[in-house]
């Protein structure tokens, strides 16, 4: 589309944003003089959009028309990270704040209005700070407590989810940010994998105890967690288990379209709670619903001993499932939908043969009356 380091060298370009049916980003030139450019994705169009006063600034932003990177003084005898603002011109150009020379910045992005980013020391501290392009408004907002780091960043419609663990301890704190003000949600066991995101709600599982806070519930399970992003509006979702219990994991949380996917599973840990099989749950999801007091299952599903072997198969596929004392129907079905065969029994491991079949994709349906399964074939000889 356009050389922008005239000649052989490489313009290392780095995408920075979208505003105004531009696309920003920063790139050097034949000089070695790095900038930000913007395009509307045509030659005549690509053209530089602010000139940055240091060659080694790293995550720029465009904020209102005004341009926000960080850049290492090594001027000093221990170098230092500096906050600095530009319009493009050398006289629209200023310091906003000099960090400490421990001081290490990542995770830096724009929130209403705000240039974000977090601070840590050495690795392994960390805090939340937002800048609004003057020293004074450029403040930590969560404390900056020893062997903490960042998990993962959550954006709502209004606002902003965060935590930071605590190492060894396997505690955390989730933070809600609106662009003005921050709270926190203490998390006995937050873990990364088992979130989901579905409409304006942010869905988690926790372990639940009155001793790590609030809200109280009267079970200390492991619960799935439904949050409108606010303190007031994260909350247990539901006792799903047993006898009123929750069932520990609520693992592999899943958003897709309006349902909600979850596995979960008691495994006779917490108040003897007995053992339970793993479950694939699926919910749908309205974002008017409260699914603490709104939770409609379109499945409970055991997952855990069902298989298929071999798949894609020459002849013989094995259909083994947990069902052994009810009638199972296994129906074989082409790819136009049409019944080929039809096996009924009690067993435990079901056979169905494609010796006297084409090659070809399949469809299974193998069901008792307590639970089924679909899915498909691949006859391959």
């Amino acid at each position: 589309m356009k050389d922008v380091n005239v000649g052989s060298g490489s313009a290392t370009p780095v995408y920075v944003g979208e505003h105004e049916n531009y696309l920003y980003f920063t790139a050097f030139d034949e000089l070695n003089k790095l900038s930000v450019w913007k395009t509307n994705g045509k030659s005549y169009g690509t053209v530089i959009a602010a000139e940055l006063p240091f060659n080694n600034c790293y995550g720029v932003k465009l904020i209102y028309g005004t341009y926000y990177f960080f850049h290492t003084d090594y001027n000093d005898y221990y170098p230092h990270e500096e906050l600095w603002k530009t319009n493009g011109t050398p006289a629209g150009t200023s310091l906003v704040k000099k960090f400490d020379e421990d001081a290490g910045i990542y995770e830096i992005f724009s929130f209403k209005g705000k240039y974000c980013f977090f601070v840590s020391y050495f690795g392994y501290s960390g805090s939340f700070w937002s800048s609004d392009g003057t020293e004074a408004g450029t403040v930590g907002l969560t404390v900056n407590y020893p062997d903490t780091y960042l998990g993962k960043l959550y954006s709502g419609k209004d606002h902003l989810a965060f935590y930071l663990s605590v190492a060894g301890v396997g505690a955390s704190n989730l933070f809600y940010y609106d662009g003005n003000s921050i709270s926190n949600f203490w998390l006995q066991n937050f873990d990364p994998r088992k979130f989901a995101i579905a409409g304006d709600k942010l869905f988690f599982s926790d372990h639940i105890d009155a001793e790590y806070g609030y809200p109280a519930e009267p079970d200390n399970y492991y619960q799935l967690f439904q949050s409108d992003f606010t303190i007031q509006g994260t909350k247990a979702v539901k006792n799903i288990g047993s006898g009123g219990g929750s069932f520990a994991g609520s693992d592999d949380i899943t958003a897709a379209g309006e349902k909600i996917f979850f596995t979960t599973y008691n495994d006779g840990v917490y108040n003897n709670t007995p053992d339970e099989k793993k479950r694939l749950y699926v919910c749908k999801y309205k974002s008017n619903y409260d699914l603490r007091e709104d939770l409609s299952f379109n499945s409970q599903e055991d997952i855990s001993e069902f298989s298929i072997f071999p798949n894609p198969s020459s002849s013989v596929f094995h259909f083994q499932s947990p069902v052994s004392d009810e009638l199972v129907t296994l129906q074989i079905f082409d790819s136009k939908g049409k019944q080929v065969e039809s096996i009924s029994g009690n067993a435990h491991d079901m056979i169905w043969s494609g010796e006297k079949h084409e090659d070809g994709i399949y469809l299974y349906k193998y069901s008792s009356p307590s639970w089924n399964r679909t899915g498909k074939l691949i006859l391959s000889k």
